[in-house]
């Protein structure tokens, strides 16, 4: 019986597709099409409804403290220094996922040549930490990326 309530779900757009789960986003981080950073675009709380994102979950991780593409924690792709181990190994992860993507998709280049600037210049991490904290965006936050007018975790352009 619940094959066929799963079949019904999926039919009909119920069910997130394999390897996506729901999440609510509350903010994209807007870079323009060069890799500039612009803003945080903030999500207002009552107008978070989930959206279908990539999510590799753990059976499929080759480490057990894995990160998920496109849409993770604002702590785990933007971690501070923490006592809690976890956080680095999960950074390294969406770092490692994030590079593997940038080789084959350009879009995802752009994200990862700006990740990869913040982790080597102190001043714009700081910077781009103070902003997260201004709008009220915490570390378990599930935050992605916008590139121009294209919002990353979804299958369709947009017009910002």
């Amino acid at each position: 019986m619940l094959k066929d309530v799963y079949a019904f779900a999926t039919r009909y757009g119920l069910a997130p597709a394999k390897n996506c789960k729901d999440k609510k986003l509350a903010a994209y981080v807007v870079l323009s099409e060069n890799g500039q950073y612009s803003h945080i675009e903030v999500i207002d709380k009552k107008s978070r409804v989930p959206i279908s994102c990539p999510d590799i979950g753990p059976a499929y991780s080759p480490n057990p403290k894995y990160c998920n593409p496109i849409v993770e924690k604002e702590g785990y792709i933007f971690p501070v220094l923490t006592k809690n181990e976890e956080i680095p190994s999960k950074h390294r992860a969406w770092m490692q996922i994030m590079g593997d993507g940038a080789e084959h998709v350009p879009i995802l280049k752009i994200v990862y040549q700006y990740l990869s600037q913040v982790e080597t210049d102190a001043k714009i991490k700081s910077q781009l930490q103070n902003e997260f904290n201004s709008v009220k965006i915490k570390d378990t936050d599930f935050i992605s990326f916008r590139v121009g007018n294209i919002y990353l975790p979804e299958d369709t352009l947009h017009t910002a």
